[in-house]
């Protein structure tokens, strides 16, 4: 194998991999499951809706970190978490010619929340 070809392998490889675990990869997934109950039914429909999300997971798609920072209300990053995907995201647009949006939404005057209704209303606020 000459260096080019091993230049162009190199290439291929990271441009599957950038696919397979790049922003849009999880959006093939409903056409991979209606592919499978077409042609294999219930039993193949399962196997690829359990099997396509590890898959991705154990390729690096998901940073298992992550559900540590996690809040255990809602199941949101916490402000450090959130920050370190934002950055990593940025950066992996930046490199690949990619766009991204970012939807940040935040309640004013949670504070006041939880002093008129209470701990429990608010966790119900923010659950929804």
């Amino acid at each position: 194998m000459t260096w080019r070809s091993a230049l162009s392998v190199a290439r291929l490889r990271q441009q599957v991999t950038a696919a397979f675990i790049g922003p849009g990869a999880m959006a093939i997934v409903p056409a991979f499951c209606l592919a499978a109950y077409w042609t294999g039914g219930e039993i193949a429909l399962i196997a690829v809706a359990a099997m396509f999300p590890l898959a991705y997971f154990i390729a690096g798609g998901i940073d298992s970190k992550l559900w540590i920072n996690s809040g255990a209300i809602t199941g949101i990053l916490q402000r450090p978490a959130f920050e370190a995907v934002v950055s990593k995201t940025y950066q992996t647009c930046a490199d690949t010619d990619r766009q991204s949006v970012l939807i940040n939404l935040a309640i004013e005057d949670f504070d006041q929340l939880v002093d008129r209704h209470g701990q429990a209303v608010s966790d119900i606020v923010i659950q929804r």
